[in-house]
């Protein structure tokens, strides 16, 4: 649920539950053991959705992949989430840029496939609440951008209502550029990863640019109890040789890492370096 509607007047970025891919036709999210099995919780695997022309694969560690849905024309964004019954909902946009979803509608009963209107960009979906306790009033949130502006639409509500929610109390609507990702972080709140436009989420006048630190998050091995983030500054403006060195993450078979910053202005990675020990054979 997200709380009255409307967004926080200041951001409060954690660890998100649900690994951001950095990739337009890959989507990770956590779901059930197996499809439609919740016998183990919702958070039990980390299922990946990926994308081959017109079909749209689904797998995750332990499980082969095997072909979750086909459009009729190829595809080029998909955005993966599964719903309480641990049914696999997407969010897709196809190579005409037309966007679709996939849900479970009890009125059918059963998947269906709903285009969305033709100015919605960049749809992302998630669960906002996996726990077991609160199952029972969770939604699946499908998030895009329609007019320069964040909006979204409720699994409750059979997402036939458009929500476009304020920056705080009496707000304005939230100009965004481009929608990323979606997902519930560990602060248990529900974050939107996006790219704004120049007049950002804030007002301009109300803008800071003091808070400059980068934010390293390293999944070990695809779980969700094995997460570090990190956090160093970036030191002040000018500064562009200013190097960032993170250490000591660990031992896995797979690293997912995530590099954030905390201003909200651009920002881009030139370059990265990672020094390995590999063990054993």
């Amino acid at each position: 649920m997200i709380p009255e509607e409307r967004l926080s007047s200041a951001p409060a970025p954690a660890r998100l539950l649900n690994p951001w891919s950095m990739r337009d036709d890959v989507s990770e999210h956590w779901g059930p053991v197996a499809v439609q099995d919740t016998s183990l919780g919702l958070t039990h695997r980390l299922w990946r959705a990926r994308i081959d022309g017109p079909h749209v694969l689904l797998s995750a560690e332990g499980v082969a992949e095997s072909t979750l849905y086909t459009h009729p024309e190829a595809l080029r964004e998909v955005s993966l989430a599964f719903d309480q019954n641990g049914l696999p909902y997407l969010a897709l946009v196809d190579v005409t840029g037309a966007a679709f979803l996939r849900w479970y509608d009890p009125l059918v009963p059963g998947m269906t496939v709903t285009q969305l209107a033709a100015v919605v960009v960049n749809p992302r979906i998630t669960l906002d609440d996996a726990r077991p306790f609160n199952v029972a009033n969770s939604d699946v949130i499908l998030a895009y951008v329609r007019d320069g502006l964040l909006r979204y639409r409720r699994q409750r509500d059979r997402f036939d209502v458009e929500f476009t929610p304020p920056v705080g109390e009496d707000g304005q609507p939230a100009e965004v550029r481009i929608l990323n990702h979606v997902s519930m972080n560990d602060g248990l709140r529900l974050e939107f990863l996006v790219d704004f436009d120049q007049s950002g989420l804030r007002p301009r006048a109300a803008r800071s640019f003091t808070d400059r630190k980068v934010q390293l998050t390293v999944q070990r091995n695809g779980q969700v109890h094995r997460i570090a983030t990190r956090e160093k500054s970036l030191g002040e403006l000018g500064e562009y040789s200013r190097r960032v060195r993170f250490n000591r993450f660990g031992q896995a078979r797979r690293f997912d890492i995530t590099i954030r910053v905390t201003s909200p202005c651009p920002a881009h990675l030139m370059g990265a370096a990672a020094r390995l020990e590999v063990e054993g054979g």
